[in-house]
């Protein structure tokens, strides 16, 4: 069994963002998840997605309280860094259509994905200390390849192939490379299909 919600939309790269390209593969990321998921995605004439998403954490009262309670000297933990995209993306689109889960089974997520939604997830990729990717789908039952999207380009060329599209992700990178490593259990923002 194929499940790939992401074939037929677009994969938003961070290196041409606006604000801080180097380090924002989570609003991109989070882009690719929403598009892949079916979400009609908020325009703002001469600004790409992915800014706009980031200006809304950056900006928003609410995200911005969060953030605070959540960081106070500024070193915010990856896995808190969760809960305030997911907040960021709620207000984005004006609707509740994300949620931070700390703990998803693989079993759960197969299910997710194979119900038309997507996930945000981070791990150690190459060249990197932490990096999210939509993930959006995967092959046969047992999950043995996961399909994500990933903002800087194919991690399996140690990035020197900079089209991040539709990538199969071995199962054996997935638990080696996604957060908490070598767990079943990983920690996703999970995407509502629409």
């Amino acid at each position: 069994m194929i499940v790939n919600n992401g074939a037929k939309s677009p994969n938003y790269s961070q290196r041409n963002n606006k604000f801080d390209p180097s380090g924002a593969c989570n609003v991109s990321a989070g882009v690719s998840a929403l598009a892949a998921a079916g979400w009609g995605i908020p325009i703002t004439p001469g600004n790409q997605p992915e800014d706009d998403l980031y200006q809304v954490i950056h900006t928003n009262e609410k995200t911005l309280k969060l953030w605070k309670s959540l960081d106070p000297n500024g070193q915010i933990p990856p896995n808190q860094w969760f809960i305030v995209l997911s907040l960021g993306i709620n207000i984005w689109m004006g609707k509740e259509i994300s949620e931070f889960r700390d703990s998803v089974s693989l079993v759960s997520l197969r299910k997710w994905l194979g119900d038309g939604g997507t996930a945000l997830m981070s791990g150690k990729f190459p060249t990197t200390n932490g990096h999210f990717v939509a993930v959006t789908g995967y092959q046969d039952d047992d999950g043995n390849d996961w399909m994500i999207k990933d903002p800087w380009g194919d991690y399996r060329t140690g990035y020197k192939i900079q089209v991040g599209n539709n990538i199969t992700m071995p199962s054996h990178d997935f638990a080696t490379i996604m957060k908490p490593v070598d767990s079943v259990y990983k920690r996703a923002i999970l995407i509502k299909g629409v």
